[in-house]
C-alpha cells in the first residue's frame, strides 16, 4: 500500500481557489528580526524558528502564513503549533481581535484541507478533527473575553 502524496493538481487547485494566506496577518507582523530575514533569504524553512523565536508574535505570525502557503502549494495541512503559539502569544497581549482571526484562520484552513480531498474522494492524509477541535474551544474563550473586554470597557 502506498502513502498519498501530499502534491495533487486537482487538490491544490481547490484549495488555492478558496485560500489566499498572502498577507493574512501582515497588518500585525511589522518588521522581521534581521536575523529571521536572511534565514528565509537562505531558505530555511518555519520550523527552524519554533524554538528559537517561539515568544516572538510577528514570526509565529509568519511562520502560519508560510504554513498555509504550504497548504495551498502541496496540499499539506498546517502545522497548528505556529497557530497556537500564536494565539497564546495573542491573549498574553490582550489582544482578542488577533486571537479570534488566528483561530479562524486555522479553523478555516482545516476545513477547506478536508473539503479539497472530499472532492476529489480521497481521504486525507491527517486527520485535523482533534486539533480543529482544540482551536475551536480557544476561538470561543477568545470571544468570550473580547465579550467581557466589550463590557467592562
Amino acid at each position: 500500500m502506498s502513502a498519498l502524496p501530499f502534491f495533487d493538481d486537482n487538490v491544490c487547485a481547490y484549495i488555492s481557489e478558496r485560500l489566499k494566506p498572502e498577507g493574512l496577518f501582515s497588518d500585525q507582523t511589522g518588521d522581521l528580526p534581521a536575523n529571521v530575514v536572511s534565514a528565509k533569504g537562505k531558505g530555511l524553512k518555519s520550523y527552524v524558528f519554533a524554538e528559537t523565536h517561539k515568544n516572538d508574535l510577528p514570526v509565529m505570525l509568519r511562520c502560519c502564513e508560510e504554513e498555509l502557503n504550504i497548504l495551498v502549494t502541496i496540499g499539506r495541512a498546517p502545522s497548528s503549533y505556529y497557530f497556537e503559539r500564536a494565539a497564546i502569544l495573542a491573549r498574553k497581549e490582550k489582544n482578542p481581535d488577533l486571537e479570534i482571526r488566528i483561530c479562524e484562520v486555522l479553523i478555516k484552513a482545516y476545513e477547506i484541507y478536508e473539503e479539497a480531498y472530499k472532492s476529489q474522494g480521497k481521504p486525507t492524509p491527517v486527520n485535523t478533527t482533534y486539533t480543529s477541535g482544540e482551536m475551536k474551544k480557544r476561538l470561543a474563550a477568545a470571544r468570550k473575553n473580547l465579550e467581557r473586554r466589550g463590557v467592562g470597557g
